[in-house]
């Protein structure tokens, strides 16, 4: 392969990156000014984005989002904190609860139980 070749082809690799670049930079400046629908985001958003207490938070947040245990601990205090906040010990344990609720959990035990063979003579 001669020299003109190798400099014809990393120029068309170089032109080719800085095209990539450039597209990347216009999709990028476009997902900064609007929202996920597509409708032009406030101006406080960008205010927003660009404040150094928000980048901040930010990194420190990226290697902890990567983790799932993480979102799944989250979703366990929220459902937590939902539970504490409706108080079901107040109205689960009622009598017309129980009543209603009674049959239909030893219908469903008993129809789950295991069979147990009848006994031999």
């Amino acid at each position: 392969m001669s020299t003109d070749a190798v400099t014809a082809a990393t120029t068309r690799l170089t032109l080719s990156r800085m095209r990539l670049h450039k597209a990347m930079e216009a999709h990028h400046d476009h997902t900064n000014t609007t929202w996920l629908w597509g409708h032009h985001a406030p101006d406080w958003v960008a205010q927003l984005k660009e404040s150094p207490e928000v980048q901040l938070l930010w990194e420190n947040a990226k290697p902890l989002l990567k983790n799932k245990s993480v979102v799944l601990a989250a979703a366990a205090v929220v459902f937590g904190c939902v539970l504490v906040w409706s108080r079901p010990r107040r109205w689960l344990l009622q009598p017309a609860v129980m009543a209603a609720l009674l049959p239909y959990l030893l219908s469903h035990l008993g129809a789950r139980a295991p069979q147990t063979p009848p006994p031999s003579s």
